[in-house]
């Protein structure tokens, strides 16, 4: 018969031999281990890896939808911060809402065709209208205007600069000839001699921030003018110019003189009038250098009067392991499609929230367009 104290030795037995076994692998474990990896070279050591692995893991493409604003209004010269649909106020207009939309002519490239929308020469003395900072829409000489993004089979080039077109490819327009004149003012030669002068379209005015008189500039006759406004008539949009004088360059106030030659100032006012015109070009000019920056991602644009319709698009992204580029296409039809209509935000907004929602391959808008793409 066994004893308690018997059975106890041996239990302690039997554990010191199990724990010796444990730790026994283990050693043994170690030196296989280290056995191993003294018989293989130096340079063959396993580096550590710099990436995390979950950062390997690719995502589908972001989804970017754009809704741009087609309206009527998109073909307006002209955006003046507080008044009616950004018009020019029309001291004419009693009920404020029919002010001036284009400084310009219509020269067939989708303005809206009635006439009180139009400046006329006598109007375009006020110069707040072609003052960049009153108009954000008019030329800005402290910008450099480019022309639209090229695409495959479609280049864009830079404008005529003496007679710039409407709109870059737009069959049927005419051009603008930039020495013909805009208006007339009474220029002062000296105490007693004064002259009618004709102002071409090559020309801009502007006030730096301490000048107390507006300056015109005027680039046409192959050398930059400057003028002096001496007199003026009328108040805030409607202060009109009546009288100015010609001053040396030498003389201006600082910030008036252009950095630009006269060429090369003609030349970015020509671009400026036929690329960045109206709020419509802009709008695409800025849509078109995302699309220009993007990777990796697909986009679609809405216009919320259905005028451009296009489905999300692969632009430089990877789609079931091809890298696929739809870039040209988009760039095709943000260009071609014209404003016109109302302004349905909500709505154009809910079309997009719905396609988005919905996960499917067509875009509809509300109006009844609608495309399908593949996503």
């Amino acid at each position: 018969m066994i004893s308690d104290d018997q059975r106890k030795i041996s239990a302690t037995a039997i554990l010191r031999n199990r724990t010796f076994g444990i730790w026994g692998l283990f050693i043994l474990a170690f030196l296989v281990c280290a056995l191993a990896q003294g018989n293989r070279p130096a340079h063959a050591a396993d580096p550590l890896a710099d990436t995390p692995l979950l950062a390997l893991i690719k995502s589908a493409p972001a989804n970017i939808m754009v809704v741009l604003d087609d309206s009527g209004s998109m073909t307006f010269e002209i955006l003046v911060k507080g008044e009616y649909d950004g018009q020019y106020p029309n001291p004419d207009d009693t009920a404020g809402t029919e002010g001036y939309c284009y400084i310009f002519p219509d020269l067939g490239d989708n303005n809206y065709s009635d006439a009180w929308r139009y400046m006329p020469s006598d109007r375009r003395k006020y110069w707040k209208s072609q003052h960049f900072r009153d108009n954000v829409m008019y030329y800005n000489p402290g910008v450099d205007y480019k022309p639209w993004i090229s695409y495959t089979g479609q280049t864009y080039g830079n404008a005529n600069s003496d007679e710039p077109l409407p709109h870059p490819t737009k069959s049927g327009t005419t051009a603008l000839k930039l020495d013909d004149p805009a208006f007339t003012v009474i220029r002062k030669i000296d105490a007693t001699t004064e002259e009618n002068m004709a102002i071409s379209y090559a020309h801009y005015f502007t006030q730096p921030e301490g000048v107390l008189d507006p300056y015109l500039v005027v680039f046409s006759g192959g050398s930059i003018k400057y003028y002096q406004v001496i007199e003026t008539t009328g108040v805030d949009f409607t202060e009109t110019v009546t009288r100015i004088e010609q001053v040396s360059e030498a003389s201006l106030p600082e910030g008036i003189k252009s950095e630009r030659s006269y060429g090369d100032e003609r030349q970015n006012f020509a671009n400026w009038f036929t690329y960045h015109r109206k709020r419509e070009y802009t709008a695409k000019y800025a849509v078109a250098q995302v699309v220009e920056r993007l990777e990796g991602v697909r986009m679609g644009i809405l216009g919320i009067n259905g005028k451009i319709i296009v489905p999300l698009q692969p632009v430089l992204a990877k789609i079931e392991g091809v890298v696929q580029n739809e870039k040209d296409a988009l760039l095709e039809e943000l260009y071609a499609y014209d404003s016109r209509g109302g302004t349905p935000l909500r709505e154009g907004l809910n079309d997009v929230g719905k396609y988005l929602a919905g996960n499917s391959e067509t875009l509809h808008h509300f109006g009844g367009g609608k495309a399908t793409g593949d996503l």
